[in-house]
């Protein structure tokens, strides 16, 4: 589904709540919203109304990709997934005269669990590939834009690929230092009338 336009607000450590609207301007037509332990979303279209305990768990079945809210908000900022790994090796297969590094992220025992590409000028995030402890990949996040706002570097394109399908959030405005609730990241039920 392709929404026009979706705000998002994000805050430490990986509270984020987005509305998504079908036309620029309108009402949202769905909202969620979490924070380290609840999951609560709202269809404001029919009313329907979820709330979930999430924990360490990916965010529900509501977009395409099996990604923690944690991860997302961190994505949002340029900041790669957290990966729980025992060791660092730089992936010998990228040339040394490509842009990016490319980090594998390894588990004792189980190998791979993530791949992390930064940019070799920079150091900024360029792509992020979480896999499961078999070694399938849950997703790939790829940032293709970079903008600075107000002495900030933060994303201006990501692209999430799962195995449902892909997300692309393009960035169009950013007021970094917002001040924010904590209350905003829990949607309330709607009120019965």
């Amino acid at each position: 589904r392709t929404f026009n336009r979706t705000v998002w607000v994000g805050a430490e450590p990986g509270r984020l709540r987005f509305a998504f609207q079908s036309m620029p301007g309108g009402p949202p037509v769905f909202s969620m919203g979490c924070d380290e332990l609840w999951f609560t979303a709202l269809n404001h279209t029919d009313g329907q109304y979820y709330s979930r305990k999430i924990g360490d768990n990916s965010l529900p079945g509501f977009i395409p990709v099996e990604i923690k809210c944690a991860d997302l908000h961190g994505l949002l900022v340029g900041r790669p997934p957290e990966v729980t790994y025992d060791a660092v090796l730089i992936d010998a297969q990228i040339k040394e005269d490509s842009d990016a590094i490319v980090l594998l992220l390894q588990r004792r025992f189980r190998g791979t669990v993530g791949r992390i590409s930064v940019f070799r000028d920079t150091g900024e995030l360029s792509a992020a590939e979480v896999l499961d402890v078999h070694g399938n990949r849950l997703y790939t996040a790829r940032i293709t834009a970079m903008q600075t706002i107000d002495g900030y570097r933060l994303p201006a394109n990501i692209t999430l690929t799962g195995s449902a399908g892909s997300l692309t959030l393009d960035v169009k405005r950013i007021w970094p230092g917002a001040s924010v609730t904590q209350d905003l990241f829990r949607i309330a039920p709607p009120q019965s009338d």
